[in-house]
């Protein structure tokens, strides 16, 4: 299987969970205080934390509950030898479980962003009160050939899955992204999009033409924006420069030049 058959049966997988792959047509964003805005901008670097730092964040989120550990002795022993691994059953169930989850919370990097500029949750928990920054990142297809992004998941009633795949022995990708990808009811209002990286957590490097919007919150002041425009310049971006101020008539936050 190519790498891209393998990345449209992810996708086709993650359908049938209820989970949506982001379409890359529209940008999405990241809130951040000034001086972590500031950072992004003057290193060219965005953050992928591993689930363990996201789960002492949101403790809620990526709970175990989701998986079915629940295997059967078959299943077990088509995994040790998909992994080319002389052990019994009692071995993996002892040990070798909780090493393949430590793998996955703390080897694979997830960075969050929002699905709008306008989402007050996220202005009020990441965006510094509405005195930070967001900025907006178009996802190029290149990206998605080392990382998938996906529309977080909000389901009344989460399904459990298994990671191991029954078939083959191999650990399951897409029972794996519906894991990071799925999150309590009462997140909802967050409206997130989450870039699963499979192999990666840390900081990783982005190309400038990638940042499009740069949107100063609603309480920042001109100083601030100043700063930020004189930034863009200054580190080579090419990105809108936008303010949020508040409709009346929405009743809501709107962009502004």
């Amino acid at each position: 299987m190519t790498e891209q058959e393998n990345r449209d049966l992810v996708i086709k997988r993650m359908e049938e969970f209820g989970l949506v792959a982001h379409d890359l047509l529209t940008p999405v964003y990241k809130y951040r205080t000034i001086e972590k805005a500031k950072q992004i901008l003057t290193t060219t670097k965005i953050g992928f934390p591993n689930a363990l730092q996201l789960r002492e964040c949101d403790k809620l989120e990526l709970h175990k509950s989701l998986l079915d550990l629940d295997f059967s002795d078959e299943e077990i022993r088509k995994h040790l030898a998909y992994l080319e691994i002389n052990q019994t059953v009692e071995y993996f169930r002892e040990n070798m479980l909780s090493d393949s989850l430590e793998y996955f919370t703390t080897n694979v990097g997830i960075l969050s962003l929002g699905k709008t500029a306008t989402n007050p949750p996220l202005w009020e928990r990441y965006g510094e009160m509405h005195k930070g920054v967001c900025l907006g990142f178009m996802l190029p297809p290149a990206q998605i050939s080392e990382h998938l992004a996906f529309y977080v998941n909000y389901p009344l009633q989460p399904k459990k899955v298994k990671i191991i795949d029954k078939d083959t022995g191999s650990i399951s990708s897409p029972e794996i992204y519906y894991w990071l990808c799925t999150k309590h009811k009462d997140f909802e209002p967050e409206q997130e999009v989450r870039v699963i990286s499979e192999n990666f957590s840390g900081l990783a490097t982005f190309k400038k033409d990638m940042l499009v919007e740069i949107i100063l919150g609603r309480d920042t002041t001109k100083t601030e924006y100043d700063l930020f425009s004189q930034l863009a310049i200054d580190n080579g971006y090419t990105a809108k420069i936008n303010k949020i101020v508040v409709d009346d008539e929405i009743f809501g936050l709107q962009i502004v030049d």
